[in-house]
């Protein structure tokens, strides 16, 4: 089961680094992740966010965040809204039901009127 990252939303922030207080460098992005297999694809329209500084290449976690770090933050986590939950099935997978569904019906055929088989 591959499961990849999709950005839903970045932005870069002008403000503090709370690690190297440059106001140039800190960057937010909004991700989700989703499963793909050789049957289906798949999202729990599950948020998540990084935000890292480009500067002193640092991750700045929620503790370490300012107030108008966090007044961004929730400006742009509306910006991002928030991603459909999903299920989906691949072609692979639609051929597979619609093969053991005649497959079943042929054998209920043979069972209920043998002499259509003959």
């Amino acid at each position: 089961m591959a499961k990849e990252k999709i950005t839903i939303h970045e932005a870069p922030l002008k403000t503090n680094c709370p690690e190297c207080f440059t106001q140039e460098g800190l960057h937010l992005a909004f991700v989700t992740e989703e499963e793909k297999t050789r049957l289906i694809y798949r999202s729990k329209g599950e948020l998540s966010s990084v935000m890292r500084c480009q500067k002193c290449e640092n991750t700045i976690y929620p503790e370490r965040w300012t107030d108008d770090i966090e007044r961004l933050y929730e400006y742009h986590r509306k910006l991002a809204g928030s991603p459909r939950a999903f299920f989906r099935m691949r072609p692979l997978a639609i051929l597979l039901i619609v093969g053991i569904l005649f497959a079943g019906i042929a054998a209920a055929l043979f069972f209920q009127r043998p002499e259509l088989f003959r």
